[in-house]
């Protein structure tokens, strides 16, 4: 059966997200620029107890309902520390939203500026301090999150725990039609109690702007049914090299449209293939802020994934003829059949771009 990538920059859905905020996974993956940011580096151990619910830096504001609290120090155990490292001064800022109540840490600007892009480090405080009947390493925990415009709702979705969501991983959100805030809640399904948990967050990036944006219509040549769901890795390189600056996940729709963002402005080669199609590359594209389409449509026949139709690829469709071997299922049909056969005929000596 096929692998689809179903994720966004590096994201890991366990629930699709609702709307137009593409949630990712990774440095860089939601925030091209760092317009502001908030390192909470001027808190320390003494802090602690101390409640910073309404914390402010940098014209940015994250607060919660209820506790909130910097790490401890190394001299003070259990400190609350999202790598369990004895940080001094703390670099991280716990919320406990309302004793779990399932309220939300809120995350916007000062100044009323829309947020289009938001990333930071997350952690779980009682999931990984040494706390008297919590196991160590517990790392179910997974997050909820909603974008707002106008106190409305426009998207949400969820984190893990399935795959897990890794403690230290960067989390990001991206809308390229921004949102006045950000919303995000932490839950640990095999805890005591799943409401009960503190969400910790440090390095809070935001991008002020859309910045950047590559969109446009990919066509996967002799592909039978909806290209939905169907996942490639869209490559930007540096003109005239292989080297790649930054690669991005795209996911293609029922027409297969396709958004890469936020993109670094610049000029680049852009390449993308994937699965039994050749690569197809557009060189030197200059990349301005907006939006910049490029559309692709790529060569099927390479069935045994060496970016060329050859002799190899003729061998695979005759061993697998007549089975539902997937190596040999060119147009994705349920079965090997003379229209594989007549894919590697018509495209035989073709290469795709390096």
């Amino acid at each position: 059966m096929r692998n689809y990538l179903l994720s966004i920059g590096l994201a890991i859905l366990s629930l699709p997200a609702i709307g137009s905020t593409h949630q990712t996974l990774g440095p860089g993956s939601a925030v091209a620029t760092i317009d502001r940011a908030a390192t909470f580096d001027l808190l320390d151990y003494l802090h602690n107890g101390t409640s910073i619910s309404d914390y402010v830096e940098n014209g940015l504001f994250v607060g919660t309902s209820g506790d909130s609290l910097s790490g401890w120090g190394p001299s003070v155990q259990p400190y609350f520390n999202p790598f369990h490292l004895p940080l001094d001064p703390a670099t991280q800022a716990f919320y406990y939203p309302d004793g779990g109540s399932l309220e939300w840490v809120t995350i916007e600007t000062t100044d009323s500026t829309k947020l289009y892009g938001v990333e930071f480090l997350y952690g779980n405080g009682w999931t990984t301090g040494d706390i008297t009947g919590v196991p160590w390493g517990n790392d179910r925990a997974y997050v909820e999150w909603q974008t707002l415009n106008g106190g409305t709702v426009v998207s949400s979705g969820q984190i893990g725990p399935n795959p897990t969501l890794q403690l230290g991983s960067i989390i990001g959100f991206y809308d390229p039609d921004g949102f006045d805030q950000l919303q995000v809640r932490c839950r640990i399904d095999n805890s005591v109690d799943p409401n009960l948990q503190a969400l910790a967050l440090d390095d809070l990036h935001v991008q002020l702007s859309a910045g950047a944006a590559v969109t446009g219509t990919l066509e996967l040549q002799d592909l039978v049914g909806t290209p939905e769901g169907i996942g490639l890795d869209l490559e930007f390189r540096t003109p005239g090299t292989t080297n790649v600056v930054c690669s991005y996940p795209i996911v293609l729709d029922a027409s297969g449209n396709y958004t890469a963002a936020p993109v670094t402005t610049g000029t680049y080669d852009i390449a993308v293939r994937g699965y039994n199609w050749l690569r197809s590359k557009t060189s030197s594209t200059t990349i301005a802020n907006g939006t910049n389409a490029i559309n692709y449509s790529l060569v099927n026949g390479d069935a045994t994934g060496d970016n060329s139709v050859d002799l190899q690829d003729l061998n695979t469709i005759f061993i697998t003829f007549n089975t539902a071997d997937w190596s040999g299922d060119l147009d994705w049909s349920g079965l090997v059949d003379l229209i594989d056969l007549n894919i590697v005929f018509i495209n035989f000596g073709m290469r795709g771009d390096d």
